[in-house]
């Protein structure tokens, strides 16, 4: 399955955020220095999570369509939702 997934405007805009924000700290110490960093952290962490939340989206892209493939998809639809019920 593909892991790969185009970055959306979201993305890029919270690539922007966050390097204006490294810019801003490498200009040197201020008073605010220790809220803008841990922005930064929390802003890198919502960023990882975007890309985990689109690999699975992609993923789960990529299972669908196999699943469209086959003539007779309904058992590995049940055993998949055993799988996924079984983890709740």
């Amino acid at each position: 399955m593909s892991s790969h997934f185009t970055p959306t405007d979201l993305h890029r805009d919270l690539r922007r955020l966050i390097d204006a924000v490294e810019n801003l700290l490498e200009r040197g110490a201020s008073p605010v220095a220790a809220p803008i960093e841990q922005m930064l952290r929390e802003l890198t962490s919502i960023e990882g999570s975007l890309n985990a939340c689109a690999i699975a989206m992609a993923e789960t892209r990529d299972a669908v369509q196999a699943l469209a493939a086959r003539p007779d998809p309904m058992p590995e639809i049940m055993r998949l939702r055993h799988l996924v019920e079984a983890k709740l």
